[in-house]
């Protein structure tokens, strides 16, 4: 089996735990307020944000809601950006590093609230752990704890040394790390089609099966074209990320496409609450990060092996399980039984790319691989910013993207260079 875009969540424990409802695909002409393209965590907030508003809003996606990135994730809900604060505020200065601060604490309270405002239960649970690979990535975890407690007023990372970190996870090739009190996991897929369906009953119209297969603005319209019919709005949001594709050529230029890779143990009985004790999500320091987290019902979710390529199960099982044995080799004669990849959208400064096109044709994208939260906010920023209210739409939206130089071709060959390198790093 070729695994493609079209399957990549066919074996997804995520996939196997959820009941779906079923949206039609378009049929004919539509006229509305606002076009989504994208049923992910940005489309769909963005959706439910202005349908709340009392605008008309048709979403568009091209397979089911939540089966690309927001429905495949590793389900940690992080503090900050991807990028460091003292990095950002080199490169931006302190106000706006603030201004970006900010915006990264409120989308994680944006996301319980959401929950909570909806009924949508994700199987959130408390509790997040940086672990360090290495001694020289201990020192470096206790200064960004320190920056952010001083810099920023952030207290909820306690740091600890590598006596502490039986108490996180039952693995010996940790040296330490930082427990961020103020992060958590949840099920990333139900959290995707809760706001979906939260959107559907305030007047959103869902379409699955709906690719867009071109747009355009005319005559102060925006036109998007589907193999059954046609949508024509006042406004439009690309909510695409990594699937953006041909679409857009001006954000697919800008945008990376990565694929993580995850499996889902068999249940492992009371063997997973001395893997972990705290039931903790837990990521690494490592460029090409390991990230796990136990399931409710018992399994370990395990994370990583970046590609840029799409590997079909057996492919998968084989990348995943190397990193696997090397954290929990305790573990060697347990089963996977799910196996499912999801395609995140990187920029060259692995910041996200806000902004609008033609005036009326609105995008968020590139979170990057940390966009559980950001994602979800930033269809509210999105929204926010077309009813008038732009503030902190416009202040992401100054942070610009570079076009990443080269053919598509050239452009993989240098992405997976880069990536091959960096596993080295990782090596060494």
């Amino acid at each position: 089996m070729v695994t493609t875009h079209e399957n990549q969540m066919d074996h997804s424990w995520y996939e196997a735990t959820v009941d779906r409802a079923d949206y039609p695909a378009l049929q004919g002409r539509h006229e509305t307020d606002v076009v989504v393209i994208g049923g992910g965590y940005t489309g769909l907030n963005a959706a439910l944000e202005l349908a709340r508003a009392g605008a008309s809003v048709i979403v568009l996606e091209k397979l089911r809601l939540g089966g690309g990135a927001s429905g495949s994730n590793g389900g940690q809900l992080c503090t900050g950006l991807h990028r460091t604060q003292p990095w950002i505020e080199r490169k931006f200065g302190a106000g706006m590093a603030r201004e970006l601060w900010d915006i990264a604490l409120e989308a994680k309270d944006y996301v319980r609230d959401t929950c909570e405002a909806h009924g949508i239960d994700a199987d959130w649970r408390p509790g997040r752990v940086l672990l360090a690979h290495n001694k020289r990535s201990v020192s470096e975890v206790e200064e960004q704890a320190e920056y952010l407690a001083k810099r920023y007023n952030y207290s909820g990372l306690e740091v600890f040394g590598n006596d502490r970190c039986a108490e996180f996870v039952q693995s010996d090739v940790y040296h330490g790390g930082a427990d961020d009190r103020g992060a958590g996991h949840l099920h990333p897929l139900k959290l995707a089609l809760g706001v979906g369906a939260a959107a559907a009953r305030n007047g959103a119209q869902i379409h699955e099966f709906s690719a867009a297969e071109g747009y355009g603005v005319e005559g102060g319209k925006v036109r998007v074209r589907t193999a059954g019919g046609e949508v024509v709005a006042d406004k439009a949001v690309l909510a695409g990320n990594g699937y953006i594709g041909k679409l857009e050529p001006y954000l697919s230029r800008r945008l990376i496409p990565a694929n993580d890779f995850l499996v889902a143990t068999e249940p492992l009985g009371e063997r997973a609450k001395a893997l972990l004790p705290g039931n903790h999500a837990v990521s690494d320091t490592r460029y090409h990060m390991n990230y796990y987290r136990l399931s409710p019902d018992g399994r370990l979710l395990f994370g990583g092996a970046a590609s840029t390529r799409l590997f079909d199960p057996p492919e998968i099982e084989r990348r995943v399980r190397k990193n696997f044995l090397h954290v929990f080799p305790q573990l060697s004669d347990v089963k996977f039984e799910y196996f499912w990849s999801g395609t995140l959208g990187i920029t060259v400064s692995q910041m996200p790319h806000f902004g609008v096109l033609q005036d009326r044709v609105h995008f968020a994208h590139g979170y990057s691989g940390l966009g559980v939260a950001l994602a979800n906010k930033s269809g509210a920023m999105v929204a926010q910013k077309m009813l008038g209210n732009g503030e902190q739409f416009d202040a992401m939206a100054r942070l610009k993207a570079m076009a990443v130089p080269g053919t598509r071709g050239m452009k993989n060959i240098a992405v997976a260079v880069a990536m091959a390198w960096y596993r080295i790093v990782d090596a060494l």
